[in-house]
């Protein structure tokens, strides 16, 4: 999933909603910076970092940027 603020894209996360099997590990990347990935990791990072996050329950995950008010996305694990 790449975490970006591009102006083609209005920001945020790409693509927003995924779906994945139980042990899937999803990888953030940073394609710019200034962001979080609230609740997963809320430090503000810059462009290039980079944050993986294995799930390894079934259920539905919703993450935000909470510097950026409407950049969100969902995670279903099945």
């Amino acid at each position: 999933v790449d975490v970006v603020s591009d102006l083609k894209l209005g920001g945020g996360f790409s693509p927003s909603n995924i779906t994945v099997s139980v042990g899937a590990t999803v990888f953030f990347v940073w394609r710019s910076g200034g962001h979080n990935l609230h609740p997963f990791h809320d430090p503000i990072e810059d462009g290039g970092f980079t944050f993986s996050k294995a799930f390894v329950k079934r259920g539905v995950y919703f993450y935000d940027c909470q510097i950026h008010p409407g950049q969100n996305g969902v995670i279903h694990v099945i």
